[in-house]
């Protein structure tokens, strides 16, 4: 199963879901033959970078809430990871580097994305991950 960690949708998405929630929603997927449990994370809006104060509870929260999915799936025997998209950086760090902007679509709808290329990009993105 591959959840992605985007705007929260209560109940859709999986924020706020209890130790029941996912409990049931687990046993419903090996019952169903599944094997795996990734999240993919939003840098920017979910990410555990502490530079966006407004963000800290919530984002504390919600990694709470994916250790206990993914502790839970474990436990059944799943396979569990994280996805992410390293050149997806949080926009307080995308503001301080203009250089580094990558020139895709994603950028002019409002994503923080770096570009590879640029020289200094890899040295942000492994400070991050």
């Amino acid at each position: 199963v591959y959840c992605n960690v985007a705007s929260p949708l209560a109940p859709l998405t999986v924020h706020d879901w209890s130790d029941a929630r996912w409990d049931d929603y687990l046993g419903a997927v090996a019952r169903a033959g599944g094997n795996s449990l990734t999240f993919y994370l939003w840098q920017d809006h979910f990410s555990d970078y502490a530079a966006a104060p407004e963000r800290v509870e919530s984002n504390r929260r919600l990694h709470e809430r994916m250790r206990f999915a993914l502790r839970r799936a474990r436990r059944r025997g799943m396979r569990t990871g994280f996805l992410l998209a390293p050149t997806f950086v949080p926009q307080v760090l995308w503001r301080e580097r203009p250089e580094l902007h990558a020139d895709i679509d994603y950028v002019r709808h409002g994503f923080s994305c770096v570009c590879p290329s640029r020289a200094g990009s890899w040295d942000l993105m492994r400070g991050l991950f």
